[in-house]
């Protein structure tokens, strides 16, 4: 378990030599880059637990990780705000510029703050929460429309109960 260790990547050599362990747990480290070869010789691995900022570093190794379909994965995208994107369609990588590596979204940004349809339900209920939720109703989301390419952010920080969200 390697959690909350303000890691930026896992590079290729780092779990070398390390072919039992069978769980690798790394929330809280927003991770920039993951190279899917760090995992390849892990025989014995069944379980990645990743936080990573979903932007053009991280593509090749989440189309990796669906095309493999080895590990149960638990990858929490977050955006450089620290805001859990709770909707990635792959067409959000499609602006990604390939000679810097970066996101261009120049002249298609439509941003806008809205209430989430929880956040909108839980303002009906009188204790200002809905049945099962822990979320405020001051829970807010950036919506996102790209073209035809749509994608949400909420504006808390990442919970420690992940989901695979892309």
């Amino acid at each position: 378990k390697l959690s909350s260790n303000r890691m930026n990547d896992v590079k290729r050599n780092y779990f070398n030599g390390l072919d039992n362990i069978q769980e690798i747990l790394m929330p809280g480290n927003k991770l920039t880059f993951v190279d899917e070869e760090a995992f390849q010789d892990m025989t014995n691995l069944t379980t990645l637990n990743l936080d990573v900022y979903c932007d053009c570093n991280i593509k090749s190794f989440l189309n990796w990780l669906n095309v493999v379909e080895k590990y149960k994965s638990t990858i929490t995208c977050v955006d450089h705000n620290d805001a859990l994107l709770t909707s990635l369609p792959s067409c959000f990588f499609d602006k990604c510029n390939e000679k810097d590596n970066t996101l261009d979204w120049t002249g298609t940004d439509k941003s806008d703050h809205l209430l989430t349809p929880e956040a909108e339900l839980m303002q009906n209920n009188p204790e200002g929460r809905a049945h099962g939720s822990r979320l405020p109703t001051s829970v807010q989301h950036d919506f996102k429309a790209y073209g035809n390419c749509y994608a949400y952010a909420l504006k808390t920080q990442p919970s420690s109960h992940s989901q695979r969200v892309y």
